[in-house]
């Protein structure tokens, strides 16, 4: 099981920086997994939205912007 990252919220702003910058280079470096991540995404809500439209229900109810549980580890990159 992967290692829980560290929340923002109970970080000093130097570390967070440190974090920031470092997530940034590794984007940089890494644009193809970055892509692929938000592909993946993208694919999964258009899917979720179509199962809605499907089952009868109205995809923008859920305006929280956030996602089920089950999806939010390939968000986090």
């Amino acid at each position: 099981m992967p290692r829980p990252k560290a929340k923002p919220d109970n970080m000093t702003e130097e570390a967070k920086a440190k974090r920031r910058e470092y997530y940034k280079k590794w984007r940089a470096a890494n644009r193809d997994k970055v892509r692929a991540s938000q592909r993946r995404y993208w694919e999964r809500l258009a899917a979720r939205a179509a199962a809605e439209i499907a089952a009868g229900g109205d995809p923008a109810e859920d305006q929280s912007g956030e996602l089920p549980e089950d999806q939010t580890e390939a968000v986090t990159v």
